[in-house]
């Protein structure tokens, strides 16, 4: 009986630890991970933007090839590079909240804490545009009770990603590539970073294979429903 029951409260603890660090189990946040939709779409996400070396190249291969991706910014960063933020902006695409101070203290936080730190990056963004900003990101993809907590205070939709590049860590391009396209699908949100090692070296290519794949690339403000009220 005690070893049934110890093994019962291990399945508990690792289900909510696997809930915890993977957003895509749905356990604490209801978050956006694909559009439903059979239309061959994918859909670009930047994390942690603006970065004063690698958004401007970003940007600048965005508009080559015509395509609006959506930028999940960090509130620290955009009081840091605020003109590059405005470009961002400028240039039609779509952001997302990503927190205001993005540390590993985030996900230790009460409710309260979280949710003041998802206002504080909120209205370092209005600062910039008047256009409302209903995406939220949590940092590391880690969510939990209390950023769930506040999280639905704020009335923004998380969003999560149908495929991870892990352009942090990933240093050939190729395997980079290689990552993305083996999981894509139409609909797939794909998480790449503005500060990704090799994501500056990879994605011309990414753009052109993806093309040549025959599926079109678009922003999430095109495709998701807002709720109607959001901090």
């Amino acid at each position: 009986m005690i070893l049934i029951t110890l093994i019962i409260i291990l399945g508990i603890l690792i289900y909510f630890v696997y809930g915890i660090f993977n957003i895509q189990f749905n356990l604490f946040i209801p978050s956006i991970h694909k559009i439903n939709t059979s239309e061959k779409i994918v859909f670009l996400s930047f994390d942690d933007s603006p970065h004063p070396i690698n958004t401007p190249l970003i940007l600048e291969i965005l508009r080559i090839n015509n395509i609006k991706a959506t930028f999940f910014s960090i509130g620290k960063n955009i009081e840091n590079h605020p003109d590059i933020f405005q470009q961002i902006i400028e240039d039609g695409h779509s952001i997302g909240n990503h927190s205001y101070s993005h540390n590993i203290a985030f996900t230790f936080h009460n409710a309260t804490n979280v949710f003041e730190d998802i206002k504080k990056c909120q209205v370092t963004i209005q600062k910039y545009t008047s256009k409302p900003v209903r995406f939220f990101r949590p940092p590391f993809g880690v969510t939990n009770p209390s950023i769930a907590k506040a999280v639905n205070q704020t009335g923004l939709i998380s969003i999560g990603w149908l495929i991870r590049s892990y352009d942090t860590i990933i240093s050939n391009k190729d395997h980079l590539i290689k990552r993305v396209l083996k999981k894509l699908k139409p609909g797939a949100i794909i998480l790449l970073h503005d500060s990704g090692i090799c994501t500056i070296h990879a994605l011309q290519e990414m753009i052109e294979i993806i093309k040549e794949k025959g599926y079109k690339i678009d922003n999430l403000d095109n495709f998701v429903k807002y709720n109607s009220k959001a901090i």
